[in-house]
């Protein structure tokens, strides 16, 4: 009898956790479709510029301040890297960890280039830099160190989109995805190298090479699919939430007695 009353126990508590492993595959499944979704909706939402507060209008990506971007002219431009803080260009997230800064530079006929150097700011002769300051350390709460990216010129210019008069560079510098937005006010690359070009900075959980998982399950389990009807979102949104407190409180009570669940 007492085997029996355990038996009936484990097939009580092995029941949910067969519930909780189909309702993760279902919202996995879900999960890759709406995601698929939301890279299907940038091309036609990438087209034109919005009227939110996007001013590039992807609907991927997250501007920081200053959203209107920075104009770039022959004026901040430099022959060579300089201490990060000094430089002029600086764009700053609220909301973006590990740190708000990021410092750019735009380095023209580079005074320290060789073309076989392994040093990425020695490598190109025009290129812009990008560089953070790391949260310091719990051990050793005063050193820290500067992330940095150098995008070349050659590679903006053959990124750049001729229907958009636009060149969009994705990078990895804070956990996410960085990305640089070089605005031409014409479809002529010259521009470029004139150093006449608006800058803007970017950050994206979802890009088409790489997805942010815990980021993108937020989004989904928050109502924030992007380029998804917002009535769908709330009831996908409404639906999980409800299951996700359904499985918890039948778990519990079949573990623990006193709650009801036998």
């Amino acid at each position: 009898m007492k085997k029996l009353r355990m038996d009936i126990r484990a097939e009580s508590v092995f029941r949910p956790f067969i519930l909780l492993l189909g309702c993760m595959l279902i919202f996995s499944i879900i999960s890759l479709t709406l995601i698929n979704r939301m890279n299907d909706s940038s091309d036609s939402v990438n087209t034109g510029i919005s009227q939110d507060t996007n001013t590039l209008g992807l609907w991927e990506y997250h501007l920081i301040k200053p959203v209107a971007g920075i104009a770039i002219t022959s004026a901040n431009v430099t022959d060579h890297m300089i201490h990060p803080k000094d430089s002029t260009i600086i764009f700053t997230d609220d909301n973006h960890t590990p740190t708000d800064e990021k410092y750019v530079q735009i380095i023209r006929n580079n005074v320290n280039y060789d073309p076989t150097s392994t040093d990425m700011w020695k490598m190109y002769k025009d290129f812009i830099s990008v560089q953070r300051k790391t949260v310091p350390g719990l051990i050793t709460p005063l050193s820290y160190k500067w992330n940095g990216a150098a995008i070349s010129f050659e590679y903006i210019e053959n990124n750049f989109d001729t229907k958009t008069n636009m060149s969009i560079v994705g990078f990895q510098l804070s956990g996410y995805n960085d990305t640089l937005f070089i605005k031409l006010a014409s479809n002529s690359t010259a521009l470029l190298w004139t150093n006449t070009f608006t800058l803007y900075y970017g950050w994206s959980n979802v890009r088409a090479d790489k997805i942010d998982l815990w980021s993108s399950i937020t989004m989904i389990l928050t109502c924030q699919i992007p380029g998804l009807n917002p009535q769908i979102q709330f009831a996908v949104s409404a639906f999980w939430m409800f299951g996700e407190v359904f499985i918890a409180f039948t778990m519990a009570s079949r573990i623990i007695p006193t709650l009801g669940g036998g």
